[in-house]
C-alpha cells in the first residue's frame, strides 16, 4: 500500500468512532459515549469554551452574526454548551 493510500485510509477511519467510545449526530447536538470516570465541572467549562472557540471560527458563526446581528449571535454562542450526563 502507497504512503498516499495509508494516509487516506487513517483519515477515512477518523470518523464517528474513537478508542473506547461513540459519537453521533442528532437534531438537539452532538452526543459522545466514552468509557472512564465522567468529567469534572472544570473539565466541562474548558470543552464548553473550546467549542464555542470552534464555531466563531467557523462559517456557521458569520451566518448568525449575518441573520441575528453581533448582540444575537453572541447571546445564542452561549447556548452552545458541553455537557455530561
Amino acid at each position: 500500500m502507497s504512503k498516499k493510500k495509508r494516509k487516506q485510509k487513517k483519515k477515512n477511519r477518523q470518523g464517528s468512532s474513537f478508542i473506547g467510545g461513540e459519537s453521533w449526530l442528532e437534531e438537539d447536538g452532538i452526543h459522545a459515549i466514552a468509557a472512564g470516570i465522567p468529567p469534572t465541572p472544570e473539565m466541562l467549562e474548558q470543552m464548553t469554551k473550546v467549542y464555542q472557540q470552534k464555531i466563531r471560527n467557523s462559517p456557521l458563526w458569520d451566518k448568525m452574526v449575518e441573520e441575528f446581528g453581533l448582540e444575537e449571535a453572541k447571546r445564542l454562542l452561549k447556548e452552545f454548551r458541553a455537557e455530561g450526563r
